[in-house]
């Protein structure tokens, strides 16, 4: 089951990050009406596709988000696994980020949302330290715009969590088609703070063969040794055409210097017994 893989191979699992964009968690869009000003306002006009986020009541509504996923929680307060590692990101897609006088002051580059979005994480980052110790917090990085932040500095206990976006999927991180992927990581490593990937060693829309292990012989060696915390891949049920991606991203989380070739024989063994 989708449960049991992760469990005996003792990974770390989806519960411990929550909803990845959870601005509508935040400020539901049913407040808009009532309360535009908690919404985006871009290109003159309040919208729903993303909050104000330096309005003092979006701020506080985050910080109480991300206390309740630590205290196990969740924004309805039904009882959840707390949470290790709190999502503070906003919505998905790139567009709506708001241009209000006071989110203007935080954006220091075009289209760059970085500082705007740190802002509010270290918000939360800051409460949730207090609260609880070893807790951390984090957001999607180098997604909704290219570049790391120009200006805002990073709390220690804000982990950036940086999607392998933008590229060629198929092509290991040396590859030239890779090149937003591998320059996000070297940029946003310089600030020192815990980096954790979200790769797509698997594919939603893909039912026959998936191959990833071309990549992942180059890429999990060279997350290893840049400093790279965490692995986050998007991963289906279809153990039929992705299965040895599966088994090699497992095995390679736990110990990056295996040889790739000798766990594709491993897993074909395993798999298919005779027919290996």
């Amino acid at each position: 089951s989708v449960k049991a893989w992760p469990r005996r191979n003792r990974l770390g699992g989806w519960d411990h990050t929550g909803a990845a964009h959870t601005a509508y968690y935040l400020v539901p869009r049913s407040l808009f009406k009532e309360h535009p000003e908690y919404f985006g306002l871009w290109k003159g006009k309040r919208g729903t596709r993303q909050l104000c986020t330096t309005h003092p009541e979006v701020i506080r509504r985050a910080i109480e988000y991300g206390l309740g996923l630590c205290a196990g929680t969740d924004a309805s307060d039904e009882a959840i696994m707390p949470r290790k590692l709190v999502c503070i990101g906003p919505n998905d897609g790139g567009q709506g980020f708001c241009e209000c006088p006071q989110c203007s002051k935080l954006r220091f580059a075009p289209d760059n949302h970085s500082d705007l979005m740190l802002e509010l994480a270290n918000h939360v980052a800051r409460a949730v330290r207090s609260k609880y110790p070893g807790r951390n917090v984090t957001f999607y990085a180098d997604y909704h715009n290219v570049g790391a932040p120009v200006k805002v500095k990073p709390e220690k206990n804000v982990v950036f969590w940086i999607p392998q976006w933008g590229v060629d999927r198929f092509k290991p991180i040396t590859h030239p088609g890779q090149k937003r992927f591998h320059d996000a990581i070297e940029n946003w490593s310089t600030f020192g703070n815990p980096i954790h990937l979200y790769m797509y060693y698997g594919s939603y829309n893909h039912w026959l063969y998936y191959p990833m292990a071309h990549c992942m012989k180059v890429d999990v060696p060279y997350f290893a040794k840049h400093g790279v915390r965490g692995l986050y891949s998007e991963t289906p049920t279809h153990w039929g055409s992705q299965g040895l991606n599966f088994y090699l991203y497992a095995r390679l989380g736990w110990d990056p210097a295996l040889d790739v070739d000798e766990l594709v024989t491993e897993f074909c063994r395993l798999a298919f017994g005779p027919a290996a």
